[in-house]
């Protein structure tokens, strides 16, 4: 599964993951879904929306987790003329985006599959 404008970032990968959690990164009270805790315990690629405001939360998640190297990516304004991307491990998502000065509309792609294409943008 490949999704387009997305920095040519494939969902899964047979050898890498299999399958895809697409979790809202804040739910209508304001608080970072519950599904990202069990999300990070699968091998499965994890596609967040709604979660930029939840950014240093969803890093920190991952932390305490010790998933804080998986590689990530955020890409805002996808698939349009204005789309701005950075890569990196997901504990350094919060410093990346305020680098990039990345906001919302994004979307975050966690996981192994963030490193398979040829346009890694590395800070």
């Amino acid at each position: 599964m490949q999704a387009s404008g997305f920095e040519d970032i494939p969902l899964t990968h047979r050898s890498i993951s299999e399958s895809v959690w697409m979790v809202t990164g804040t739910k209508k009270d304001g608080r970072l879904s519950a599904d990202l805790k069990l999300a990070i315990q699968s091998n499965a690629t994890v596609v967040m929306y709604m979660g930029m405001k939840k950014l240093h939360e969803i890093a920190q998640t991952y932390i305490e987790a010790d998933c804080g190297q998986i590689p990530a990516a955020i890409i805002q304004h996808a698939s349009l003329p204005n789309q701005k991307s950075v890569r990196g491990l997901v504990k350094d998502l919060p410093q990346l985006a305020e680098s990039r000065q990345l906001t919302y509309p994004a979307i975050i792609i966690i996981g192994e599959v963030t490193n398979l294409s040829n346009q890694i943008i590395e800070i």
